[in-house]
């Protein structure tokens, strides 16, 4: 399996998914189950600082994944837990130059079942 490129990851934001299932009843009432027993993580990673060959290693990662649609290897910067089941979070990377050899992107990767 893939393992997402090391590359310096400041600031991101972790977040945890709690996925449910509702159900709505005609009478107005609401059931909510638990799908799991445990959150999913999510990670929001804001670069500022690309270099062109860091760009060019994340989107040839991306294309490589196929967006969304494959999975990989990815490891929490912040207590270097390797999360086995992610994927990216957006269809496409649509990344920003600032200046020469100078890239910002945001990335989105999701941990699912």
């Amino acid at each position: 399996m893939a393992t997402y490129p090391t590359i310096i990851q400041r600031p991101y934001t972790r977040t945890l998914r709690f996925l449910t299932q509702k159900t709505d009843m005609e009478s107005g009432l609401r059931y909510a189950l638990p799908l799991m027993a445990t959150p999913l993580r999510a990670w929001d990673i804001e670069y500022s600082a690309l270099t062109d060959a860091e760009m060019a290693t994340l989107t040839n990662f991306f294309l490589a994944r196929g967006g969304r649609f494959d999975t990989f290897t990815f490891v929490d910067p912040e207590d270097s837990v390797s999360y086995a089941k992610c994927r990216f979070g957006m269809d496409d990377l649509s990344p920003r130059s600032v200046q020469r050899d100078q890239n910002q992107v945001r990335v989105t990767i999701e941990e699912f079942a």
